[in-house]
Parts: C-alpha cells; structure tokens; sequence
C-alpha cells in the first residue's frame, strides 16, 4: 500500500506531511482530490470485513491511515518483542539467493520499526534486547 501510494504521489498527504490548505486556498481542491483518492485506494486495499474502521472518515486519506495504523499496529512491547524475535529467527533457505534473504530480513525490519512509537530511543532498544534475551534464556517448561 505504501507503494502504491508513494507511486502516485499520495503518500506525504496520507502520512500528514502535506497539510490540508485552508478553504480559500487554490490547493484546497487538489488537496481534496488526491484525498479521496488516497482515501479510495486505502478502501479498496482492505478487506471488506475493516470498512467499519472507514465510517465517517470514507474521505480523510490521513484520519484513514491514522485509524488503520492504531487498529492494526499495536505499538507494545510484546509486538515488538514478536517482531525482533522474528527479525533473529531468520536462516537463509538452501535455494535462496542473498538478495532474497536481504529483502525478507528488510521488511521483517520495517516491521519492527513500525511497531516503535515515535518516540522510541535507543535506551528503550536496549531494554527490549534485554528482557528479550531473558525470556528467551528461560528453559521451555
């Protein structure tokens, strides 16, 4: 999705770097326009049974994003917890190349990341890899 949007240069409106002009404005318009119709794709991306988290917002590229990142992307501990261990789980497979390997451990990355609040500092990285490293130590009974 992130792509797509990128792609047709709808992402900076959808993530809010590109702030909604005031109504007298001659970008109010086009500012609208790309909107809906990030707003559109974002709707037509998801499953049918998420369209309850579009009510009221069916046209708000970045109140739709916004909604689907605090539905989708719990920015807690354990997530992230799952999300490093998945990140240091990763083995190359016989047949596949390094580039491969390179895009699977990026995006596992990226997953990590997004899972980080804004204000995530590397004091609290580093509490996540220790605690992460107890849990793990412990014997599995």
């Amino acid at each position: 999705m992130r792509a797509y949007l990128a792609e047709n240069k709808l992402w900076f409106i959808v993530i809010g770097t590109i702030k909604e002009p005031s109504a007298g404005d001659p970008e109010h318009i086009t500012y609208l326009e790309k909107s809906a119709q990030a707003a559109g794709a974002m709707f037509l991306a998801v499953d049918a049974s998420q369209h309850v988290h579009f009510t009221g917002i069916e046209l708000d590229a970045p109140l739709i994003w916004a909604k689907l990142q605090s539905v989708h992307l719990q920015k807690v501990s354990g997530a992230r917890y799952n999300a490093l261990d998945a990140v240091f789980a990763v083995r190359k497979q016989p047949d596949e190349s390094l580039p491969s390997l390179a895009s699977r451990v990026d995006t596992l990355v990226q997953t990590f990341k997004d899972l980080c609040p804004d204000s995530y500092t590397l004091e609290q990285l580093l509490a996540d890899l220790a605690a992460m490293s107890m849990l793990r130590s412990l014997p599995q009974e």
